[in-house]
């Protein structure tokens, strides 16, 4: 039997359908569009840490914590989120920390510098990526360095493996099939 499951952001197309819609609306009035989006990115990642897997070891491409910790910060920053969406967001958050499942054991954090992200990001050409610009890469990176890099930004949830994630494709791979069989077996 297969160790893990590897839940992405979208599962399927009813939630990619959704998040699109969100997203559209953010991007034409981004002021009044986050809270929605936000709201949604919430539900959608609380759905993946409350999913029921036989596999025990389940991964998740992003969660609770790296929207609120990284997503919304960057929206709060940049006062993209008023004060009183993001008090909302923040209490919701709260809530679900202590009300919900959303424990998790370990937090890879695969480690791209923003110029290879925006460059790989350029190779996809996906029309939603097309309006985010290198400065935007480069502040959302800051954060999560100083989160789960350097620890002087949010409490970390868990412990975090961080793996170089500059290096092409076929080595981060095997980077990740060596975490899999050293590291992550300790949690079956």
């Amino acid at each position: 039997m297969e160790t893990f499951v590897f839940l992405r952001s979208q599962s399927n197309s009813g939630e990619t359908a959704m998040a699109t819609i969100c997203w559209a609306l953010c991007i034409k009035n981004l002021k009044s569009g986050a809270l929605l989006f936000n709201k949604y990115v919430q539900l959608t990642m609380l759905q993946h840490h409350c999913q029921r897997s036989s596999h025990p070891i389940k991964l998740m491409e992003r969660s609770v914590y790296s929207a609120r910790y990284c997503f919304v910060e960057k929206m709060k920053r940049d006062q993209i989120l008023s004060a009183a969406s993001a008090a909302v967001i923040d209490e919701h958050f709260k809530w679900l920390k202590n009300n919900a499942s959303t424990g998790v054991d370990l937090i890879v954090y695969l480690r791209t510098t923003p110029e290879v992200v925006y460059k790989r990001m350029m190779e996809r050409n996906r029309a939603e990526e097309k309006s985010v610009s290198f400065d935007y890469l480069k502040e959302l990176h800051d954060i999560h360095e100083n989160w789960l890099y350097y620890k002087n930004l949010h409490h970390c949830p868990a412990p975090v493996l961080v793996l170089n994630a500059d290096l092409d494709k076929s080595d981060i791979k095997r980077n990740m099939k060596n975490v899999r069989h050293t590291y992550l077996m300790n949690f079956q």
